[in-house]
């Protein structure tokens, strides 16, 4: 009997995931919701070519600074424009703010998944970053 219980439950964890579900494993750090961290300012990052597949948001940040090695944040008041289609805003913010001029250029990524559960079940969503916008594809 509990044999039985078991493998229907081992069923339905089996039938229940997909290869269609978004994977956001190894795709970087979580979305910070903050009004006050969000009030954008030159931060000296320009951004471009954001792509997002599945969850996972890649995006090209430049930057000046003596070294390569500072983290970035995303960062985002989580108010959604419900506009067709629906729209949040996004800032990338950097670790430190060095007085280096040397230029970098690196991709990062972030986990959107949080943000999904915003979007009450839209189909698209309009990502705007300072300089750059993107429409995903949910």
């Amino acid at each position: 009997m509990y044999k039985l219980g078991f493998f229907g439950v081992l069923l339905i964890i089996i039938l229940g995931c997909s290869d269609n579900m978004p994977n956001s494993e190894g795709c970087g750090e979580k979305v910070i919701f903050s009004s006050a961290e969000f009030i954008s300012t030159d931060n000296g990052v320009a951004f471009s070519n954001p792509v997002v597949e599945g969850d996972c948001l890649s995006i090209t940040v430049s930057y000046s600074g003596c070294d390569d090695a500072i983290d970035f944040s995303l960062v985002t008041d989580g108010k959604v424009a419900y506009t067709l289609p629906p729209a949040l805003r996004f800032d990338v913010k950097r670790g430190t703010n060095e007085g280096c001029k040397i230029l970098f250029t690196k991709e990062v990524k972030f986990d959107l998944s949080e943000i999904r559960s915003l979007l009450n079940g839209a189909d698209k969503a309009r990502l705007s970053f300072p300089g750059v916008a993107y429409t995903w594809e949910l």
